[in-house]
């Protein structure tokens, strides 16, 4: 039918939330898409207009910006913004594309509009790819229309814009320095009536577009039809942007196949700047190749004789002159992004020579086959199997040098064999995600001979044989050992699994029973008896019992020293210093009437007025608490709100009949059913897919918001509008409602984030960004939120996330709930582990992450460069007992020279000057620490570019806390964090365990980059060594947006007689430091981010102030 191949009908509008049309050059947008602009401005829908080029080529620049912006306002757009890239030298560029998704994600873009793929113009071409690239990687929502300029297009859609023609007219005529040379007018207007021919008379003029979703660009017939424009040629307008990063080099094995196009293609789309492609030719009489391939040279090395696979990859290592190699066969090819994930990898890593990725398997046809080699980095089981295709994996091209080369004796499997040489070198990243396609087909000549019992398996196994370290042999054979016990152990989950399903509905009913013996009069009746049972059974001794085997085990984790502690913070209680979590909440955490009446007048005084839309996946919950749940969103005091419920097909009709019952009471409540049980992950993306507000908020099913949440949440949106993601303090409720275990969380601290999930509750997301990043994982289910927040954090600034600081939420402890503990969802902590490490490998940083006994988590971040050592510099205090300091001589500590010098700022900033090494640690002359990893972990975390200083901790001899994270306040100037906490403790929240940003860390041993001293100069003369010059200089990193990190772990030990703190931080100092913040610096120490307000700063032990303080 011809209504299969052109539209017969016309469309009215392209609906969108917010447009971005990219023009190449000034009128570029008026008369490709002109009626589109005005047909959105008259809907109220907002535009942005980006011309990428001055467009010197056509004329004056500022006289072609001119007619652009009159152009616009002649259709309702805003004022265009111009990139002034050089005209005609338009280059494709991860910068450029880059630049373009932050644009999209700003401004909540759902629409862009970018020239076809068929236009001439090298500009048009280029800007083509960049916005193919860009609309791919944001995904779903946004979609691409393709608009035709200097060359017709096939469209899937046509726009009516006889109602816009006047204006697309007036504003194609603001364009005069451009009609002088030709009447674009004419043409245009006659190709826009030319595009009526299939429509009703009614229709005048239209616009023609091939309209395409993220998806649609990667996937079937129209990934084949872009294909057939060669995306390559898009960006062969010449070399790209002046490239600063190593060269690398793509090395394709050709057997000269038609296939060779799309590998080239491939390249030529790469967004990474400094790439040359060598192709070596696997066969004779190879067919001639240009000099260039889209932006990058290309180089043909032929042969006089046809070539096995392994010398044909020796062929081409040869032939390679970049710092970095990629090899790559003729019949696969790589997604846009490829080396350049890759790349950063290895230029963030010096130390790590090879970088791999995720691969996808497809079919000869090009079809998916729905697998994918993408696991992590195993030097056991790569001795079993080949760990991916050859493409995944780049190297650098100095392990040739060490004699690294494929076996020419080997066709099959060479690529296995070459990764166990190189795996004998050292660790390779993964860098988890898929960038790369590999096609299983007939003429592959791999899938031949396959398998563990192959010829082919046997030979790589026989080589290999004898060369087995013993420690390889031993890994093998635990691995063995462990099988029949891996095996067992999934039989019995699989057992247990099928068990608690068949009980599930059992324990429901019950617990919906025990809610109604609860509520019924009985029960209320005999609560005193109940009550008086209670007290018999804790007296008469057990109570002190239980007490006295509580001591036993503090005292057998932290010593007599932990049992000190907490008697000290008990008396401190009794004594009317802090209070314990539940009276504080009771005392000056409770939402009076008289309380929530005095904030409803702020509501109508706010500019923005935010639609909340609170996101509750549900899956048969006891209806009692599913009701109060509900409740508690129906009581909050700010008004615009919605519910979006998604009932995870619990079975049975009780829980939809009750959410269909609340739903036609309440229009705010928007409810939906799935078919199938998806777990809470697809569950909470079919409530997101509800969702019609501007922020989504995260409610579990049984949980409770108190009456001024989304207040404070809205409020926080009025005092920040560009906010992105909110969290809030939260703490827990108890079966009979009693509030305990409060969280009062720090501002955003993204070093803390990578041990514990600060956004679990409340959690907060723009809309836009939560579909930006593709909502909900599945497969990460019990971690889903903390994998949501890592995502959407690498999109956004740190500065766009907001900290409330207030108990907004009341998770409730019932069994089955991570709010008693994550041993009751143990999955939740692998899923979380699993996050971690992917969300370190996409921004680059990847290393893996160890679960720590208290379900926290440690990112292990690697080592210094290989053969890298640090400077050492041993700060001599005045009368102090200092000793050899023999430690720094053991090759595992990774010294490279020892500099001794006075404890006075200028001769510490002169050491720091005159060190070898780019990283430098200052320690005390008199510490001594308690393993290698005291000084290497300050060293890795030291080594990250955002990371100003990391400081250690210091304990006494009897095992107390006596130096480490710094509290700056305006009372007592300088406080350590957790001073005389004993070994072993992990501190509130484990915040004596887990490595976190602090707004300053005491100069008894710490870790930084030479240049960062060299850069922002160091010690105060006038405070030296102390806390306080410590807490001046660590303030002058921060205001460089540096992070000062205290890491707990790397702990060091005192002489049983040091006084160097005590005669370092006297009361004198203390006060000249005041004196000196009053007179030059209000205000800059009220308050310190790392440290909830209402704890006190002081005392500096996480404990609560006696009265609220806000």
């Amino acid at each position: 039918m011809e209504s299969e191949l052109i539209p017969y009908n016309a469309s009215s509008e392209i609906p969108a939330r917010a447009a971005l049309v990219l023009a190449p050059h000034p009128d570029d947008e008026t008369f490709g898409c002109g009626g589109a602009i005005a047909a959105h401005t008259q809907r109220g829908v907002p535009v942005s207009i980006v011309v990428l080029t001055d467009g010197r080529g056509g004329g004056e620049a500022d006289c072609r910006e001119l007619e652009s912006r009159q152009a616009a306002a002649q259709l309702g757009a805003g004022e265009p913004e111009f990139w002034a890239l050089p005209d005609r030298a338009l280059a494709y560029s991860e910068a450029l594309v880059q630049r373009l998704l932050d644009l999209i994600a700003e401004q909540a873009i759902d629409l862009v509009y970018a020239p076809s793929p068929w236009e001439v113009h090298p500009d048009h071409r280029q800007t083509c790819a960049l916005a193919m690239e860009a609309v791919r990687r944001a995904g779903y929502p946004v979609r691409l229309a393709f608009y035709e300029i200097g060359i017709p297009l096939r469209p899937n859609l046509l726009l009516d814009v006889t109602p816009y023609w006047p204006a697309k007219q007036a504003a194609m005529a603001c364009f005069t320095s451009q009609l002088v040379r030709q009447d674009y007018v004419r043409h245009i207007s006659g190709l826009n009536v030319f595009r009526t021919y299939t429509l009703p008379p009614s229709v005048q003029a239209a616009e023609a577009y091939w309209l395409l979703t993220a998806g649609e660009l990667v996937e079937g017939a129209v990934a084949a039809n872009l294909a057939a424009v060669s995306p390559g040629r898009m960006v062969d307008s010449g070399k790209m942007e002046e490239p600063a990063s190593p060269l690398v080099s793509v090395l394709i094995r050709s057997m000269d196949r038609p296939d060779l196009v799309r590998a080239l293609d491939s390249v030529a789309l790469q967004t990474y700047p400094n790439i040359e492609i060598v192709v070596a030719a696997a066969c004779t009489g190879h067919r001639p190749l240009p000099e260039r391939w889209g932006p990058f040279p290309l180089r043909l090395c032929t042969t006089d004789e046809a070539l096995m696979r392994s010398r044909a990859a020796n062929h081409a290592l040869r032939s390679g002159r970049g710092e970095y190699l990629l090899l790559l066969d003729d019949d696969d090819w790589l997604m846009p992004d490829h080396v350049a994930r890759l790349a950063r990898v290895l230029s963030a890593q010096p130390q790590t020579a090879v970088a791999y990725t995720g691969i996808a398997l497809v079919d000869g046809q090009n079809r998916p086959l729905g697998q994918v080699f993408d696991l992590p980095f195993d030097a056991t089981r790569l001795l079993a199997g080949n760990l991916t295709p050859i493409h995944a994996v780049l190297f650098r091209a100095s392990v040739l040098k060490q004699g690294v080369a494929f076996d020419e004796k080997l066709d099959r499997y060479e690529d296995w064999d070459f990764w166990i040489q190189l795996a004998r070198l050292g660790h390779f990243a993964h860098l988890p995600g898929i960038s790369g396609v590999y096609r299983v087909h007939e003429s592959s000549g791999v899938h031949t001979d396959a398998g563990t019992e192959s010829q082919s398996s046997r030979l790589i196994h026989e080589k290999w044989r004898d060369l087995l370290a013993e420690h390889d042999i031993q890994s093998v054979m635990n691995r063995v050992w462990a099988y029949p016990e891996m095996e067992a152990a999934l039989a019995r989950a699989t057992d247990e699994l099928a068990a608690a399903r068949q009980e599930l509905a059992t324990l429901q009913n019950a617990a919906q029973d025990i809610a109604n013996v609860k509520s019924s009069l009985s029960w209320r009746i005999t609560r005193p008896l109940r009550t008086v049972s209670t007290w018999a059974q804790n007296g008469g001794g057990g109570l002190w019992l239980k007490r006295l085997a509580a001591v036993r085990t503090i005292q057998r984790n932290e010593g007599w020293g932990g049992v000190r502690y907490r008697l000290r913070r008990r008396a401190a209680r009794l004594l009317g210093r802090g209070l314990d979590y539940e009276t504080w909440a009771v005392r000056h955490d409770q939402r009076t009437p008289e309380y929530l009446a005095g904030l409803r007048p702020n509501i109508g005084t706010w500019a923005l007025q935010p639609l909340l839309s609170i996101v509750m996946p549900v899956y048969n919950p006891p209806l009692p608490l599913l009701r109060e749940a509900i409740q508690s969103v129906q009581a909050q005091i700010y008004p615009h709100w919605e519910l979006c419920i998604a009932d995870d097909a619990s079975p049975g009709d009780a829980v939809w009949d009750f959410l269909r019952a609340e739903a036609a009471a309440d229009e705010r409540i928007r409810i939906v059913r799935r078919a199938e049980n998806g777990h809470i992950s697809q569950a909470s993306n079919s409530a997101l897919a509800l969702v019609s507000g501007e922020f989504v908020v995260l409610m579990d099913n049984d949980d409770l918001l108190p009456p001024d949440a989304l207040y404070w949440v809205a409020e926080a949106v009025n005092r920040r509008p560009g906010v992105q993601m909110i969290y809030s303090d939260e703490d827990k409720l108890d079966a009979n409602g009693r509030r305990f275990g409060g969280y009062l969380k720090p501002d955003w601290n993204y070093t803390l984030f990578l041990g514990q999930n600060l956004f679990s509750h409340l959690g907060v997301f723009r809309t836009a960004l939560m579909r930006e990043v593709g909502g909900f994982r599945k497969g990460l289910e019990g971690s889903q939120d903390y994998d949501l927040a890592l995502r959407c954090i690498e999109r956004i600034d740190a500065a766009d996330i907001v900290h409330i600081p207030r108990v907004l939420y009341h998770w409730r402890a019932i069994e089955g709930s991570t709010a008693q503990g994550s041993e009751a969802k143990p999955y939740a902590v692998y899923a979380a582990q699993r996050a971690l490490e992917e969300h370190r490998a996409r921004i680059g940083l990847p290393c893996p992450v160890e679960i720590l006994p208290t379900s926290n988590y440690r990112c292990q971040r690697p080592d210094l460069m290989l053969g890298e050592s640090m400077t050492l510099i041993l700060v001599e205090h005045p009368g102090m007992a200092s000793g050899e300091a023999a430690w720094a001589a053991q090759p595992s500590y990774r010294i490279g020279e020892v500099i001794r010098c006075p404890a006075e700022a200028a001769a510490i900033a002169a050491a720091v000057g005159q060190a070898r090494h780019r990283v430098v640690a200052v320690i005390r002359a008199d510490l001594q620490p308690a393993g290698p990893d005291s000084l290497l972990e300050l060293a890795r975390h030291a080594n990250e570019a955002a990371t100003g200083v990391a400081g250690g901790t210091v304990r006494n001899a009897r095992g107390l806390l006596s130096a480490g994270a710094l509290l700056v306040n305006e009372r007592d100037a300088v406080s350590v964090l957790f001073k005389g906490l004993p070994a072993g403790h992990i501190g509130y929240m484990a915040r004596a365990l887990l490595a976190q940003e602090v707004a300053a860390v005491s100069f008894d041993c710490v870790v930084f980059r030479k240049d960062v001293l060299v850069r922002l100069g160091g010690l105060d003369e006038a405070f030296g060594c102390s806390d306080p010059g410590a807490a001046l200089w660590c303030a002058r990193l921060r205001d460089q947006a540096l992070r000062v990190i205290w890491v707990p772990l790397a702990e060091w030990r005192e002489y049983p007689d040091a006084k160097v703190r005590t005669l370092l931080n006297n009361r004198q100092l203390r006060q000249r430091f005041l004196t000196l913040v009053a007179q030059e610096a209000p205000g800059r120490f009220a308050s310190d981010p790392g440290y909830h307000p209402q704890l006190d700063a002081v005392a500096a032990d996480y404990s609560l102030l006696a009265k609220r303080n806000n």
